[in-house]
């Protein structure tokens, strides 16, 4: 048993708790600490589970993961309850996502126990085997016509996880971390309605229902879970084989419910347009007039570009044989402005990547991940400039001491937002000092263009500003409270639909204490125009739940024909 100074593994060590001693019951364990699984010299892909045996790692002990000498991770086990069947320790390593080559690699699995009273670990044991990674498809067709093929009455189910932030380094932030609009994940069904065989285009068309099924959006620390009443519609398309849509309705849907809250929910599943002719690896085609997805937006407002295509590579994903087609634009909009979440872009520039796998035995779209960047000008609080030292209106600052007529200073209060700065005219562009007025009760702050609700209105203090109006609608001045006896009202913070501002605040004075500042608060607001980046990711995903009609392909274990069968069968309509 060798004893090591590894300051990494130490650090992991304290990050997994307190450690025990080694008892002379776990001293004793009957399983030696080897991988049980993959065997050696077995060919693997994709996500690969490795398995140790449970009892061989002892109380407090934790396993590091080497891939060719390379650390990769260190995780302690799962605490086990008494009398549990779980006899075994699993990793899984995703092959795909680790970035590795195909061809031969070494794992090696390391047992580390840390020293008493010291920062250094003991190595207990270690375990190897040599795998080989065969994610890339060699013995695949060397061209292919890619078509979706699909039957009455398949549901397919997709999850979609996705983020969106404002990139503080690229913005006038004066940030170096991102600034966080929303994490969304949700799922996504097409269901297959009708298929038919249509003569005059010489291929097979398909009605299909596209609606999403669930939606959680995190923003922070806060989980906001929708009801299913309170999802968008189903939007149903006419599409042939090849992704063209010739007829759809429900475009809109999403307006309501995601667009005009600044929401960043894509609530439909866009299917590519694959190529009209057989491709192969290393093949380049054009596809003109397709949607990118901002974040937000319904289907019918989505703004339209030529995407270029590649036909990267053949290769596993989710078990099955998949084209891999790597879809990139760069460049302006037709569009002048548009709304990504919450935030209104001026003159965007946009970078859009996209990967898709497509099942070429089964015509089937396995995965889309796709990286979304939009730069422009914008007046949203989202990626402001940090604001000044002095100048224009701060945050609610506290209510003022108790005083009496104008001997005594009233309610200092703060003017947040983009308002009028205290005891002046200037204009300020951010967060300033609070001012102080003297006299009976002093006067009420000024609430910033679209500030929150207004404040309370109690004896002796001055009411906030008015609520924003929707979207960027600037909140009304603050009204003067009559002179009295009491606390001041308290500015309340308010919520506008498209940003982000303070909310009014006010603090009051009479015989009593003054009375509590207002807070900031998210509201609808302006600031001074200013350039922002924005970033979405998401990644779409064919789930096993998927129910899919007899003879598809089902993990790429035989080749299945996808010449399409003439049906006699009238299409039925569909009543939204």
């Amino acid at each position: 048993m060798t004893s090591r100074k590894l300051t990494g593994l130490a650090v992991c060590a304290i990050a997994f708790g307190c450690f025990s001693s080694l008892s002379p019951a776990h001293a004793q364990s009957s399983s030696p600490f080897t991988i049980r699984r993959p065997k050696d010299g077995t060919t693997v892909r994709e996500k690969l589970r490795i398995e140790i045996p449970r009892d061989s790692i002892h109380a407090g002990g934790f396993v590091a993961l080497y891939v060719d000498d390379k650390f990769i991770v260190a995780v302690p086990p799962e605490e086990q309850e008494e009398g549990s069947s779980n006899k075994t320790f699993t990793y899984i390593w995703d092959t795909k996502g680790s970035g590795v080559t195909d061809g031969e690699h070494t794992i090696r699995t390391v047992l580390y126990e840390p020293v008493d009273k010291s920062s250094g670990v003991n190595e207990l044991a270690h375990s190897e085997v040599r795998v080989y990674v065969a994610n890339k498809i060699n013995d695949g067709p060397s061209a292919l016509l890619l078509r979706y093929h699909y039957r009455e009455g398949d549901n397919l189910e997709y999850s979609r996880d996705g983020t969106a932030v404002a990139i503080g380094a690229l913005s006038e932030t004066g940030k170096i971390g991102d600034e966080n609009l929303g994490s969304v994940k949700g799922t996504l069904r097409l269901a297959v309605e009708d298929s038919r065989f249509d003569s005059a285009a010489q291929s097979s068309i398909y009605l299909i229902r596209n609606k999403l099924m669930s939606l959680s959006i995190l923003n922070g620390s806060q989980e906001q879970v929708f009801e299913p009443s309170q999802l968008s519609n189903s939007m149903y398309q006419e599409l042939l084989s090849d992704g063209r849509v010739q007829y759809e309705t429900g475009d809109k849907t999403g307006t309501a419910e995601f667009t005009s809250l600044g929401l960043p929910v894509n609530n439909t599943l866009e299917l590519p347009l694959l190529p009209t002719l057989q491709v192969s690896v290393g093949s380049e085609w054009k596809t003109q007039n397709q949607r990118i997805d901002i974040p937000g937006l319904s289907p019918s407002k989505q703004p339209r570009v030529t995407l270029t295509n590649k036909l990267q590579d053949l290769e596993w994903e989710g078990g099955r044989r998949t084209a891999k087609i790597h879809q990139t634009y760069e460049g302006p909009l037709r569009e002048k402005q548009i709304q990504f979440g919450p935030v209104e872009v001026d003159g965007p520039q946009v970078k859009y990547s996209r990967d898709i796998y497509i099942a070429y035995d089964s015509g089937l779209l396995v995965r889309a991940v796709r990286s979304l960047t939009i730069e422009g000008r914008t007046t949203s609080p989202v990626g402001a400039p940090p604001p000044p030292t002095t100048g224009g209106g701060g945050s609610g600052g506290a209510g003022g001491q108790s005083g009496f007529g104008s001997m005594s200073p009233g309610g200092q209060m703060g003017m947040p937002g983009f308002g009028q700065s205290s005891g002046g005219s200037s204009r300020g562009r951010g967060k300033g000092q609070m001012g102080a007025f003297s006299g009976p009760g002093g006067d009420s702050g000024l609430v910033g263009p679209g500030g929150g609700f207004s404040g309370g209105s109690s004896s002796g203090g001055f009411s906030g500003g008015s609520s924003g109006g929707p979207r960027q609608g600037k909140g009304g001045l603050g009204s003067m409270g009559a002179a009295g006896f009491g606390p001041g009202g308290g500015g309340q913070s308010g919520f506008g639909a498209a940003g982000f501002g303070a909310g009014g605040s006010s603090g009051g004075m009479a015989m009593g204490a003054g009375g509590p500042a207002g807070y900031s608060g998210p509201g609808g607001g302006e600031a001074a125009p200013h350039r922002v980046v924005l970033r979405s990711t998401t990644d779409t995903l064919l789930l096993p739940s998927s129910l899919i009609g007899v003879g598809v392909d089902r993990g790429g274990l035989r080749t299945v024909s996808t010449r399409t069968i003439r049906t006699t069968r009238t299409t039925r309509t569909a009543i939204i």
